[in-house]
């Protein structure tokens, strides 16, 4: 295929027209007073987002890629313009269908009301055109198995628009392969499908949450809890078996806070949202996640923030590195965070941090006060609510664990007993060895 050179030194397939027409209809205008709130504006947030919108339309090219050399293997040169500017029509018409509003007049008697409004049915008008575009021996082809690679097209494109293409399973298809648990919320119609949502009011917060509490190197020097990272975006603050998973891809979101489908100024319900309700409520209910999703980079960042940086850039001086009792190196949060491979130059955390006390008040204790929108209106409210909870609750279950002292609900009697009677034990166990080879030793002697 022909390669187009960017003014960045990216190579791109798409011509600067296909790009510009994409990026029109994908976004609104990010400038710096608008990158989050700021009255002097966040440079921070405004590379991300940026950075974010390029990738999705990269995302978009070689979601497109793949199904022009899909239809037609041997299209090259010029020609793959043309067969990519098809692909690209494709897109918008459906990115146009997405912010339409819905018709709950469509409907008929025998339509229900979110099957009327699917941005699928309205998208099969392009079947036609579609079809079209299969060559060689796609040509002869049956109906039945072209209708399936469209509905999956359908699934693609829409994952595509919104940067979720390829799928975290690495399967390459027009749609990600179904397995499990991986599906929850994998794709643009599933997104947080299993993360309750809405605005909580701040009686419902829990109050009296302390951040040294959530600090990542407390909590795995302190008990048995250690953090790994997910690329499964309804993973996020989950906890399983001691594991706490971490999606560490927050900048991956920062394209979708501008995002022309989400940002739209029709505030009812749009085709987009039946899309997202399908899945997520019961039968002709429709609701409207829009904003959830734009939260999902400022939400991500600021849980990372808060249990990998938060002694970072501040008055606060990290915890320095120590050794456990038996010998164990304990990490910092920063070596935490550097070993989940969440790689921030130093500048970059303070330039971040700053912008975050800006908004949130003087010190991350304000942002766990049941009065900031974090912890009313964040996606993950729940899950690290859940996080605290288990923490503080936590104690030890078997002999091994009674070695860790716990984050304070820990019997500090037992801990120290345990902690004697372990010496004691190894004393003895030194002993026993030593009053062995003595033995053994007057006994060759009398031999």
């Amino acid at each position: 295929m022909e390669v187009h050179d960017n003014s960045s030194g990216n190579d791109w397939l798409f011509t600067e027209m296909m790009r510009l027409k994409l990026y029109f209809h994908l976004f609104i205008p990010t400038t710096l007073d608008t990158a989050q709130g700021y009255p002097t504006g966040d440079h921070s947030i405004f590379r991300d987002i940026i950075c974010g919108k390029i990738e999705i339309v990269k995302a978009l090219e070689s979601f497109m890629v793949e199904a022009a050399t899909t239809s037609d293997a041997s299209i090259s040169g010029l020609d793959a313009c043309t067969r990519l500017n098809s692909f690209v029509e494709d897109a918008v018409l459906l990115i146009r269908i997405l912010k339409s509003p819905a018709d709950f007049d469509r409907r008929s008697d025998a339509d229900s009301l979110l099957a009327s409004n699917h941005p699928f049915r309205m998208f099969d008008a392009r079947f036609s055109s579609w079809k079209k575009r299969w060559k060689g021996p796609w040509s002869s082809a049956s109906e039945s198995r072209l209708q399936h690679f469209w509905d999956d097209y359908k699934d693609g494109l829409c994952d595509a628009i919104f940067g979720l293409w390829p799928a975290p399973n690495n399967y390459r298809a027009f749609h990600r392969e179904k397995r499990g648990d991986e599906d929850a919320d994998g794709c643009a119609a599933t997104l947080l499908r299993s993360i309750s949502l809405g605005v909580r009011p701040a009686t419902h917060v829990p109050k009296g949450m302390r951040t040294k509490l959530l600090d990542a190197g407390s909590i795995e020097s302190n008990g048995p809890f250690r953090f790994v990272t997910t690329d499964l975006l309804h993973q996020h603050l989950m906890i399983r078996a001691h594991k706490i998973f971490v999606y560490t891809n927050w900048k991956k979101w920062a394209g979708i806070r501008h995002h022309a489908v989400l940002r739209n100024e029709y505030k009812d319900i749009t085709t987009f949202d039946i899309l997202t309700s399908q899945e997520r409520h019961s039968h002709n209910v429709a609701g409207n996640i829009r904003e959830d999703l734009c939260r999902l980079h400022r939400s991500i960042q600021l849980t990372i923030f808060l249990l990998f940086f938060q002694s970072s850039g501040t008055k606060e001086t990290p915890h320095p590195p120590r050794r456990a009792w038996y010998g164990r190196h304990k990490e910092t949060s920063l070596d935490i965070a550097r070993r989940l491979g969440i790689m921030e130059t130093e500048d970059e955390v303070r330039e971040r941090i700053n912008v975050i006390l800006e908004k949130i008040g003087t010190s991350w204790e304000s942002l766990l006060e049941p009065d900031v929108g974090f912890r009313q209106d964040d996606p993950f409210k729940y899950r690290l609510d859940d996080v605290y909870s288990t923490l503080q609750e936590w104690k030890p279950t078997n002999f091994l664990e009674m070695r860790h002292p716990g984050y304070g609900s820990v019997d500090a009697v037992a801990l120290y007993g345990f902690y004697f009677a372990l010496m004691v034990g190894v004393i003895a166990i030194i002993g026993f060895a030593l009053t062995a080879a003595q033995t053994y030793a007057a006994y060759k002697a009398i031999g």
